[in-house]
């Protein structure tokens, strides 16, 4: 079993120093390119779609293909295949969109407690990379490509490489992965719960369509529908929605406010339905699992008690293996998968400079 876990820790360790990469290359492709664009082109420099564009594209083309054959070739197997009704896929969207917003809260609540700290600056990283892009450049980068590439590197690569750990912590490990790897607080609550989330479903499913779909609402409700909205509404206007606003006014607005401004209540009932809806799945779930964990350790305990009523067998009277347990059975579960996926060189270097690029989203040098 010591050789196996060896084994599947060097595996490990692989298959973080390939995310690592990712993390390293991408950055590089990105200050190369800002690089370039400030010596040939620097009126360009404080364009924010050229940033975003620069910041996208190059990782996309230069960084993902050979970061993808490379974790292509650790050993791998696919979950078996499963169908979502329209109900439960519903169901789903509704979570997404709870988790979406529990996270921003948290992050939120993060962001001013780093800010009460001598020092640090807490800022909402979202509303820097994505304020004053065009809605257009929004709808291609965040609401279809993003969830493509990032469902088919973090979740089916990701994910089909980590058969060798119980569901549980493979969920785990990805939403962790997923979470660290955008790198500061106002991303990383709620891309931990989506990332747990879609990892969960992906298991269940073996489809990956499935969570580049739930994705893509998560990105088209929280980034592309605030920026359309944010670029059509006045000022005036969105002084007047953050109130209590009467039927009467929005009819009264002018033409090109009055149906940006309807759609902006309409969306905002939506997202809110979807929410709560979300939260009270969320709940019933959760206590569906502590049921469950209850009856399960009712049955245990029932089952050790019966266990020492029963006579003592000697081993030599019994059928005795002397190699029994020197073989386990993979899965790895509890502490075992903990050393083999995180004691590794790979994963402690992927936390670090993760961790890293967290320290310098809060510093002020960071905010400038």
């Amino acid at each position: 079993m010591r050789y196996i876990q060896s084994v599947l820790r060097r595996r490990s360790a692989r298959f973080w120093s390939g995310y690592l990469l990712y993390i390293i290359g991408s950055q590089t492709a990105a200050f190369l390119c800002e690089l370039i664009l400030l010596l040939a082109a620097p009126q360009l420099f404080d364009n924010p779609t050229a940033l975003t564009l620069l910041g996208s594209v190059p990782t996309y083309l230069f960084v993902l293909p050979p970061i993808y054959f490379f974790l292509r070739s650790i050993p791998h197997s696919a979950p078996q295949k499963h169908r979502l009704t329209a109900a439960k896929f519903l169901g789903l969207c509704a979570v997404t969109i709870f988790l979406m917003e529990a996270g921003s809260v948290l992050g939120t609540i993060s962001e001013r407690l780093i800010d009460r700290i001598p020092g640090l600056v807490g800022k909402n990283v979202v509303e820097q990379m994505l304020g004053g892009i065009s809605p257009g450049v929004v709808l291609i980068l965040v609401v279809i490509l993003a969830p493509i590439l990032e469902e088919l590197f973090f979740r089916k690569l990701f994910l089909d490489r980590l058969g060798f750990v119980s569901r549980r912590v493979a969920v785990i490990a990805c939403g962790l992965a997923f979470g660290l790897l955008h790198g500061n607080v106002s991303q990383f609550y709620y891309a931990f719960f989506m990332g747990c989330l879609f990892a969960a479903v992906y298991l269940k499913t073996g489809k990956l369509h499935y969570t580049v779909l739930l994705h893509a609402v998560a990105h088209f409700c929280g980034g592309f529908m605030p920026i359309l909205l944010d670029t059509k509404l006045s000022e005036e206007t969105q002084t007047l929605l953050q109130g209590d606003v009467l039927p009467e006014q929005l009819f009264a607005l002018a033409p090109g406010q009055r149906e940006y401004a309807i759609l902006s209540v309409v969306f905002s009932m939506l997202l809110s339905l979807l929410a709560f809806g979300g939260m009270v799945l969320c709940a019933v779930w959760l206590c569906r699992r502590i049921c469950a964990a209850v009856r399960g350790k009712a049955a245990r305990n029932l089952q050790a008690a019966q266990t020492s009523r029963q006579a003592f067998v000697p081993p030599e009277a019994s059928e005795f293996d002397p190699t029994a347990g020197a073989q386990e059975a993979l899965p790895l579960c509890g502490r075992r998968a903990a050393r083999v996926l995180y004691g590794n060189v790979g994963f402690i270097c992927y936390v670090i400079v993760c961790l890293f690029s967290f320290l310098l989203s809060v510093l002020p040098l960071g905010a400038a």
